[in-house]
């Protein structure tokens, strides 16, 4: 699967050029190379597989690679130096350019999930064959039907579930002590290196104190053969002054070279002291190594005696799965023909149904029938004696009738001239309630002539409609029930209200006549 992941939107050098000087294989060996560099476990890696002699092709070299870090344990780490940003932004981007696509998955953000479930292939031990052959025959596609776990449908019994139950928390017991002597092995690795610098520094200063004891012997004899080189000469008197000066100083560097001698053998008796408590330790924490190794066989062998336990169980509920998926197939054949006789009777119920559900509506349809012509029976006695009751006061009601229109006859020309008086008052207070009195500075000119106003000639309401005129359109004058005397109104009203006095007289004389 990992190998589809790396394969996946890779670059080929027949994509960037015409001629194909390497092959992809290589292209992508050549890619984790520039990617190890980075990393110091996995440039460590890369070189370990890349120096193996029965490692010829570059396809094997990645896959012996992806088995190394499998039983290292350091897989997910790898694989999260490919797909972390940290990397990929300062390092390595120019080279996920030169080699992948930007739509490949190694590029995008859902890869990093992936590094983090492979780190839980660290809790698995492994040693795995890294040989040429046998890597070759990796099948080029993976079939994941075999890893995958179907649910079951059936209920399970309790006492199966207790066990199920049991078995999960002694695997977590046994993973969770695993991975604390890991963490604890690790740990004591460190120490132990840590030892090692230690004692090679302690070896170091040893060394270097011998050198500075051997300068000590050898100093007196270069002094006695400079010496007896110029006590020859008689000149160079003032030479030897200042070779004694120069004698005095180097006795007071020899004496603070001895203080400084005396001080490092006294830091070498403290180192040798902390190297025996160090080395102490060291035994100690090789026999709590050997103990935490045997109890972890120990540990081991139980729990490769529960993972045997477990997969005998397995088989068992495996084969009890079995017997009663074809004791379930067997219920379903069954449940099958029961469902089909069960339909055809349904059928047949519903037909019987349907039979009787239209006598019922024929029976119901007669009975209502039945009902409505009694109740009309009983109905027509009552109706008679109605119908007897009304001709007698239809009678009654209409000699009534012939005397009212008699007297209706009588009061009809009362009613009319009452009427007519009325249609007259609401005439003659109709244009009250219309009028609207006209402000004198919103007019400017007269609405019957238009001609305008000015200081001669004055502005006249008209009391009748409230428009303002001028003189000669309100000359006539007329009375007005709001008003005993005549007052000044337009000639469109005058005509108006000149015909409803004259319309009066004439019904008046009319109805005499």
């Amino acid at each position: 699967m990992l190998e589809k992941v790396l394969w996946h939107g890779f670059i080929k050098s027949a994509q960037k050029t015409m001629i194909v000087m390497r092959s992809p294989e290589f292209e992508l060996w050549n890619c984790l190379g520039k990617v190890a560099s980075v990393n110091v476990d996995m440039n460590d890696s890369y070189q370990c597989i890349n120096h193996l002699d029965n490692i010829s092709t570059p396809l094997i070299r990645i896959r012996a690679f992806m088995r190394l870090a499998v039983m290292q344990k350091k897989l997910g780490s790898y694989f999260e130096v490919l797909t972390s940003s940290r990397y990929i932004s300062f390092v390595l981007q120019h080279i996920f350019r030169e080699f992948y696509e930007p739509w490949a998955l190694i590029r995008h953000e859902e890869c990093v999930g992936l590094s983090g479930l492979l780190m839980a292939l660290s809790v698995l031990d492994c040693n795995l064959e890294v040989d040429q052959s046998l890597l070759e025959k990796v099948p080029g596609t993976v079939e994941l039907s075999v890893y995958v776990s179907l649910s079951n449908i059936l209920d399970e019994s309790s006492a199966e579930k207790e066990s199920y139950a049991s078995n999960a928390k002694l695997l977590e017991l046994a993973l969770d002590q695993k991975n604390f002597l890991e963490e604890r092995n690790n740990n004591l690795e460190l120490k132990v290196v840590e030892l090692k610098k230690k004692l090679e520094l302690t070896n170091s200063s040893s060394i270097n104190k011998d050198n500075v004891k051997h300068s000590f012997i050898t100093f007196p004899c270069f002094i006695t053969s400079v010496s007896s080189v110029f006590k020859s000469s008689a000149w160079l008197g003032n030479f030897r002054a200042r070779l004694a000066q120069l004698t005095s100083e180097k006795d007071d560097f020899i004496r603070i070279l001895r203080q400084q001698l005396t001080d490092t053998e006294k830091v070498n008796v403290d180192l040798h002291r902390k190297i025996r408590v160090v080395e102490e330790q060291c035994r100690a924490l090789k026999k709590d190594l050997t103990n935490e190794n045997e109890l972890h066989i120990q540990e081991r062998e139980q729990k490769q005696q529960l993972i045997d336990s477990l997969i005998e169980q397995n088989s068992i509920h495996q084969s009890k799965l079995a017997h009663e998926i074809g004791a379930s197939v067997t219920l379903k054949k069954e449940l099958v023909d029961k469902t089909e006789q069960y339909m055809q009777a349904i059928n047949v119920l519903e037909r019987k149904q349907l039979e009787l559900s239209a006598a019922n509506d024929k029976l119901g349809k007669l009975q209502r029938q039945n009902s409505n012509l009694n109740e009309e029976l009983k109905q027509l006695l009552v109706l008679k004696q109605e119908f007897e009751e009304l001709t007698v006061s239809y009678e009654y009601k209409s000699r009534k009738l012939i005397e009212c229109e008699k007297a209706l006859e009588e009061l009809g020309g009362h009613l009319s001239e009452s009427k007519w008086k009325v249609v007259e008052l609401k005439e003659k207070f109709l244009p009250f309630l219309n009028a609207e009195w006209e402000k004198d500075g919103d007019v400017v000119s007269c609405k019957g002539c238009n001609l305008q106003f000015s200081v001669s000639i004055r502005k006249h309401h008209c009391r009748n409609c409230g428009s303002i005129f001028c003189n000669s359109c309100t000359d006539s004058r007329i009375k007005l029930p709001s008003n005993a005397k005549p007052v000044r109104v337009c000639s469109r009203c005058f005509i108006l209200l000149l015909s409803r006095h004259d319309s009066p007289s004439e019904d008046n004389s009319s109805s005499n006549s």
